[in-house]
């Protein structure tokens, strides 16, 4: 994994190591924007690391001078900054139905349905499953489910509710269901996530 690298998106936790020391920068795009750059189905990235230049040559060819310059991160970032606001995006009424069907979901914290979505947008579940994973590299279901778990882990981390309260409201039926996507997500279980400083936490999870 060298030079510039492009992940699509991953729906299961994964482990980076390196061998050497090492600097990198990354650039989180929003779920549609690698789509609207690179016009290209983004299904194919789905679970992967693969150089840019094997994607989209073109792209990485603009790109590419950002980082050449031995320039410090800071202006590397102030740079890929103005890039990205510069760069043309394509747009249409699949981005538009996918981008609408991205924001009731965040809008819902994650607690809806597919048919929820289909409420508001005019479309039959099957072209909403088709062009939601080649926007977006997911089907939405898997969507959904990511960014619900991301809320729970995010509000527990500010501490703004106990992680039972969360588990309920999050509707996560019981804690085997909420393990399930824990462990998935996270690639360990909750009791040796929370071993260290949150015995409550332990406690909910003793038997997993």
């Amino acid at each position: 994994m060298k030079g510039l690298m492009i992940a699509g998106q991953y729906f299961r936790s994964y482990e980076f190591y390196t061998n050497s020391i090492t600097s990198s920068i990354g650039v989180s795009l929003h779920p549609t924007a690698l789509y609207k750059i690179l016009n290209t189905d983004i299904s194919h990235l789905e679970n992967t690391h693969i150089n840019l230049n094997k994607i989209h040559p073109e792209f990485y060819q603009k790109i590419l001078p950002l980082f050449e310059a031995n320039q410090c991160p800071k202006n590397i970032i102030k740079n890929l900054n103005t890039f990205f606001l510069n760069t043309p995006l394509t747009t249409n009424k699949s981005t538009n139905n996918i981008d609408e069907a991205i924001k009731i979901i965040r809008n819902k914290d994650g607690l809806l349905s597919i048919n929820d979505i289909l409420d508001h947008i005019n479309i039959s579940q099957k072209t909403l499953e088709t062009q939601f994973k080649k926007i977006v590299g997911l089907t939405p279901g898997k969507y959904i489910r990511l960014y619900k778990f991301i809320k729970v882990m995010r509000q527990y981390e500010k501490q703004e509710t106990d992680i039972k309260a969360l588990i309920y409201m999050f509707e996560y039926y019981d804690r085997s269901h909420f393990a399930k996507d824990f462990k998935l997500f996270m690639k360990e279980t909750p009791k040796s996530y929370f071993k260290r400083d949150y015995p409550m936490i332990k406690a909910i999870f003793k038997n997993n």
